[in-house]
């Protein structure tokens, strides 16, 4: 009993000792997201904007995939040499697939892109009204260029990098699993298990790696450095200091290039990783059409350039993963600026 007693007890332990783990992590994520949000609404970037975006970036994709699907019926309905004219209808739609895919990219590029700079100029504008109506100190001159121009570019990138990809590759991995639904379960429950590795697990590594990374902090160091050394290097040279200052840039250059090849050995990885479960989702995918399909012989070459083709929205989310956590400290720091208490006005007295 007294044994049975204490393990139940060490086990309690180290679930209550997980949990206290987590919670900071799950309690910074909810603070960031909630910061965030008020530097949306701020800015007046609204959640129907971002819909928008994800739904055009999506259109691209969704042509590519109904292009690799059209040509996989079409490749194998003319292996069967019938008469042309029952072919010229697929011919055409994959012309105008492969149009209409440069188009829907154009029209996402400009919109997506568009969108983002028309935040980051409201932004810019509501941290420079921050600066006049708040009690603001940004210290000195290289750090608060940190503040106005790289932490605004940060969230520019954030909407282009992070959040329109993650909803385009939700949006496509959905619509990819219900035609692969249609056509074979058990080619969609493999295709579905690649998605949670290429989809969740790859960019979750991601994500903890760039937790660790220092690739931010030394580049707002660089960046303060490099400020520091031309705004005054009249003076700094006269007072003798010009090369011991240029000195200082240059290591701080070194250590932000070397803390940026760290910060992308993940990306290498995570590219490693996605590409052995496309290859074996592909292989998975032609063993469940060889072993289980039972429908139309014509539709078993779409089923399988569908399984190509559904992971292209993927190769972004490690991206996206890497500068959702790079702009974690840019959040905080906006979300400090746009909050700082107004400044006391003063007071004027009759005389």
């Amino acid at each position: 009993m007294s044994r049975n007693s204490h393990a139940s007890k060490a086990e309690s332990t180290g679930f209550s000792s997980s949990n206290e783990a987590s919670t900071p992590l799950v309690a910074e994520r909810e603070a960031t997201l909630t910061q965030l949000r008020f530097i949306f609404s701020t800015c007046g970037f609204s959640p129907a904007s971002l819909a928008v975006a994800i739904g055009v970036s999506s259109l691209a994709l969704l042509a590519a995939l109904a292009l690799a699907m059209t040509s996989g019926w079409l490749i194998t309905r003319a292996w069967q040499a019938p008469p042309v004219l029952e072919l010229s209808v697929a011919v055409t739609s994959v012309r105008a697939l492969g149009i209409s895919r440069a188009v829907f990219r154009y029209a996402d590029r400009l919109y997506a892109h568009r969108l983002a700079l028309r935040t980051t100029t409201r932004l810019r504008s509501a941290i420079f009204n921050g600066l006049i109506d708040s009690q603001v100190d940004l210290g000195p001159r290289g750090r608060a260029h940190v503040r106005l121009v790289d932490d605004a570019d940060k969230i520019t990138d954030l909407i282009v990098r992070t959040l329109v990809p993650c909803g385009v590759a939700a949006v496509l991995s959905v619509v990819s699993l219900i035609c692969a639904f249609l056509m074979s379960v058990p080619a969609a429950l493999v295709m579905a298990g690649a998605f949670a590795l290429t989809g969740i697990a790859v960019p979750a590594l991601v994500a903890q790696a760039s937790r660790k990374s220092q690739a931010t902090s030394t580049r707002n160091a660089f960046t303060e450095n490099l400020d520091n050394t031309l705004h005054n290097r009249v003076e700094f040279a006269a007072a003798g200091r010009g090369e011991l200052l240029r000195n200082l840039a240059a290591r701080a250059s070194r250590r932000e290039t070397s803390a940026r090849v760290a910060a992308d050995r993940p990306l290498a990885v995570a590219d490693a990783l996605s590409s052995g479960a496309i290859g074996c989702a592909a292989v998975g995918v032609l063993i469940c059409a060889l072993a289980f399909y039972t429908g139309n012989p014509m539709w078993m070459g779409t089923l399988v350039l569908l399984a190509l083709s559904s992971f292209e929205a993927h190769a972004a989310l490690p991206q996206a993963a890497q500068s959702w956590q790079e702009a974690s400290g840019s959040i905080h720091s906006l979300s400090a600026v746009l909050k700082a208490p107004p400044r006391p006005q003063p007071r004027f007295t009759d005389t």
